[in-house]
């Protein structure tokens, strides 16, 4: 396995700052769909979020919201959630007592619907790292006027490494963009999990990211000036 000080030597991590973002932005862009309706995302978190805090459930706000908050608001209809799998069967009764109505259920996962405002909610309910410990060290944020415990960049980066989606590359490449995430802190939990696949794929996401920051314009002006064959 590539060993955590040969990452560092091959990465020189970009130097940007796109992370703009905040509670208002982030409202701003998910208050409303494409057609001006309200979405009424922001009620949907305050109904989950009563729910777990009353019943003393510990979770942590991931997926394009934690993203808005970590760094640059991307347009979603959906709320994720990390909780740990010993609260799964006393959210299933939970949340369909309290009216949501109930999508898909497997053993690690619980997509529910808000039958009021139609939003749906992932409860992720994996056991392992880097959802664990992204519930555990999260951080409290105020999102639409409700204080919310956040994943941390770094976990969330790994969550979208172990994806196959093409947009949470996108998403991931935006949070190495913001230089909002510490590489050094990832490289070194994804060392001490033996995660080599992810930490090669981080490797191509930076040098990738660091391409994208050098000035697209630039190097368009440059094959320009190039000679062109008669």
């Amino acid at each position: 396995m590539m060993r955590q000080s040969d990452i560092l030597t091959a990465i020189e991590p970009p130097q940007t700052n796109i992370a703009f973002s905040n509670g208002y932005h982030i409202e701003q862009l998910l208050g409303e769909d494409m057609k001006g309706n309200p979405t009424y995302i922001g009620q949907t978190l305050k109904k989950i979020t009563d729910i777990l805090n009353k019943n003393d459930v510990e979770f942590a706000l991931a997926g394009a919201l934690s993203l808005g908050v970590r760094c640059k608001p991307r347009y979603t209809t959906d709320i994720d959630l990390l909780v740990h799998p010993d609260n799964y069967k006393t959210l299933e009764k939970l949340l369909e007592a309290s009216g949501m109505l109930m999508l898909l259920n497997d053993e690690y996962m619980l997509t529910v619907k808000d039958v009021a405002t139609g939003v749906e909610v992932d409860l992720l309910f994996s056991p392992f790292d880097p959802e664990e410990s992204g519930r555990v060290t999260a951080t409290r944020e105020e999102l639409f006027g409700i204080n919310v415990p956040v994943i941390q960049s770094e976990y969330l980066l790994w969550m979208y490494l172990l994806s196959d989606q093409e947009k949470h590359r996108v998403d991931g490449m935006n949070l190495i963009k913001s230089g909002g995430v510490n590489l050094e802190k990832l490289i070194t939990y994804l060392d001490y999990d033996e995660d080599e696949e992810s930490a090669n794929k981080l490797i191509q996401w930076i040098f990738k990211a660091r391409e994208e920051s050098s000035g697209s314009y630039s190097k368009s002006v440059r094959r320009r000036k190039l000679p062109k064959d008669k």
